[in-house]
């Protein structure tokens, strides 16, 4: 009862609820085509006093024509942050415990290709004193930088009423406590075309969402946290929803059958271990702006 109390104790003493936190931003464009963006933000007190966050990102127009944006650019960021306040102090009837933590520290960099709506770009994120919690529901940080390499590309195709808009990430994570999935997409490819002298857009179409298995982290209800588990892995499942939307005017009616091949496969689709997804379902939705 003691040591609880002393946690009780000390865990008023050394929250503060208030913080201060000065931010600075700069922007400049040189020669009409090469944006350069700076911020900054500190914390000087607090909980998270010393928490930095830095970042700069430029981009350079290739060309002069305005109806098609087309550019490359480059972007890094810095934190430098507290975990949070559970993972440093917590109490309850099945768990608790008083951390002294390291500061987290996170680099992103990216370097993209835009043209118009497509997008690919080359993102490395280096993760150091990373939090979290571990197979025993026990606070650790990783001793060691996590690197993170990721590919991604937003491709958008419309011709002629026919459309195919999907997003790809491609990645690979150096740390086998720190798991995401090789491959992830989600895709839409649709129809549309007008109907009655184009007072109706009618568009009919398919939705998919996919990822490779892995060891996703897993949920404890008592916590309600996830944590770092290598016993269950899910995905390479695919789900498909099919949709129908009408506009007419400003009245705006879609329909759609999600999971349309729920159980068609196995009964092995989780967003979660253990946490079975929805089964096929049915949605209907109505809009009037006026």
């Amino acid at each position: 009862i003691n040591h609880s109390l002393n946690i009780i104790r000390d865990t008023l003493y050394y929250f503060i609820d208030n913080q201060i936190t000065p931010f600075g931003q700069i922007h400049t464009q040189l020669f009409n085509r090469w944006n350069i963006n700076a911020t900054a933000f500190v914390t000087i007190n607090g909980y998270n006093a010393g928490d930095i966050t830095i970042k700069g990102n430029t981009a350079l127009k290739i060309n002069k024509n305005n109806n098609h944006y087309h550019a490359i650019s480059a972007e890094i960021n810095f934190y430098n942050y507290s975990p949070d306040y559970f993972f440093t102090r917590y109490i309850s009837n099945n768990y608790q415990w008083n951390n002294n933590l390291k500061k987290q520290q996170t680099i992103h960099a990216q370097f993209a290709w835009l043209y118009d709506k497509y997008n690919i770009g080359i993102n490395y994120y280096s993760l150091y004193h990373y939090t979290a919690l571990n197979t025993q529901l026990q606070v650790f940080q990783f001793d060691k930088p996590t690197n993170i390499y990721q590919l991604s590309a937003f491709i958008p195709l419309d011709i002629k009423g026919f459309g195919w808009h999907a997003n790809m990430y491609l990645q690979y994570s150096d740390n086998k406590e720190l798991q995401i999935p090789t491959f992830a997409t989600k895709q839409t490819l649709y129809y549309g075309f007008n109907l009655f002298k184009k007072n109706m857009y009618l568009m009919l179409g398919l939705d998919f969402l996919y990822n490779t298995a892995y060891y996703a982290n897993a949920y404890n209800p008592a916590l309600q946290q996830f944590y770092i588990q290598s016993d269950t892995k899910i995905g390479n499942y695919g789900y498909l929803d099919v949709f129908l939307k009408a506009k007419i005017d400003r009245f705006l009616i879609q329909a759609k059958l999600t999971h349309c091949w729920a159980g068609l496969f196995g009964n092995i689709y989780y967003l979660t271990p253990h946490y079975p997804n929805k089964g096929m379902g049915f949605s209907i939705g109505l809009s009037w702006r006026f």
